[in-house]
């Protein structure tokens, strides 16, 4: 009977270790979550102009007034634009090689930085 006393609690102690772990995991992975999801870098490594691409930089605001900002690259001919949003990682000028190949298939590009990349205001998150 004491044996069985003693594996109980033992066993009880077991589950609310385990209990308590869980709950300051996922804790952790809730308070840092948008360490994990968002890989924001602000610094620009070039523009467009540094692969020969005319462009033009363009400003705007959100509705609660954050200013993004972005390129505008007019393509050869007038085939269509893109507007290129690029991922959850880097910014605008790391993605110059997909510019350049949008650009040679004639095609015009808007790119911008999400809230919190490159020359973009704000944090990045989920909602506006």
């Amino acid at each position: 009977m004491v044996e069985l006393k003693g594996l109980l609690r033992l066993g009880i102690l077991i589950v609310i270790t385990i209990a308590g772990a869980y709950i300051i995991f996922t804790g952790f992975l809730f308070i840092f979550q948008s360490h994990y999801v968002y890989y924001p870098e602000r610094v620009l490594l070039a523009d467009p102009g540094s692969i020969g691409l005319d462009f033009e930089s363009v400003d705007f605001e959100t509705a609660d007034g954050a200013k993004l900002s972005g390129w505008f690259i007019p393509g050869d001919s007038t085939r269509g634009v893109i507007l290129f949003c690029h991922g959850n990682a880097g910014n605008i000028s790391h993605r110059l090689e997909s510019i350049q190949i949008f650009h040679r298939l004639g095609l015009d590009v808007f790119i911008f930085d999400y809230r919190g990349y490159g020359q973009s205001e704000g944090k990045p998150t989920e909602s506006p």
